[in-house]
């Protein structure tokens, strides 16, 4: 395969997306880069819906699944919620003080939340999903790494490649706007040509390669010649 060094512009710049890539690749396997296609994200097996429920009341460790006791307990604890001290302590966790509750305190303590919770009898089932998901993602996320890591590899390949064909484009792209603009030109100055392309140079910066290429011609090729002293 040759590469884009080895082109002219015109090859170049009749260069697919496809060919373009394959240049990389070519070149990532002459340089030992491993070429991967990236890994696509698994699709993860959803948890069950929780099916059991309980109620919690701020302040307390435990759940309660009668909500007739949970409200009776939040409804006396909110009552005398002045009544109640937090704790705190400095370096030693063993040596606590008292202290007033924080506003976030005041705030939970007494009030009911509803909690969602699986049944014993469905753990063994949850932990099986959660072991397979994490199992896929870190294979994913392993072979995602290597792909990034390859593909870093590649950048200055990439760069090569892509940089020199949009510089063609671009030179191109450039004449072809002065020659729409000459055969603008070309019509106010009723065909005549040499009065165009001095309209053109006055308003553009014309090489001479672009001024064969907007009248449609080659430009000459300069051949080198060795004189024998």
């Amino acid at each position: 395969m040759k590469q884009i060094t080895e082109l002219t512009e015109k090859e170049i710049l009749a260069l697919t997306d496809d060919q373009l890539l394959n240049m990389v690749k070519y070149k990532m396997a002459e340089d030992g880069i491993k070429i991967l296609e990236k890994p696509e994200q698994p699709t993860y097996q959803p948890l069950p819906v929780k099916d059991d429920i309980a109620f919690s009341i701020g302040g307390l460790n435990f759940y309660t699944k009668d909500e007739k006791v949970a409200k009776e307990l939040s409804a006396l604890m909110m009552k005398s919620g002045d009544k109640f001290l937090n704790s705190s302590y400095t370096t030693d966790y063993n040596n606590k003080f008292l202290k007033e509750m924080d506003e976030y305190s005041i705030k939970s303590f007494g009030k009911i939340e509803e909690v969602d919770f699986y049944t014993r009898d469905r753990i063994g089932v949850i932990n099986e999903i959660v072991a397979r998901n994490k199992k896929l993602k870190e294979d994913y996320e392993a072979k995602l790494a290597e792909y990034n890591a390859a593909n870093d590899e590649a950048d200055y390949i990439r760069i090569d490649i892509y940089d020199r064909f949009r510089e063609v484009r671009d030179k191109f792209a450039k004449m072809d706007e002065l020659k729409h603009m000459y055969g603008v030109y070309l019509s106010l100055a009723d065909g005549n040509a040499t009065i165009a392309m001095n309209f053109l140079k006055k308003a553009y910066n014309v090489s001479e390669e672009a001024e064969y290429y907007v009248v449609g011609k080659e430009m000459p090729q300069i051949e080198e010649t060795i004189s024998n002293d």
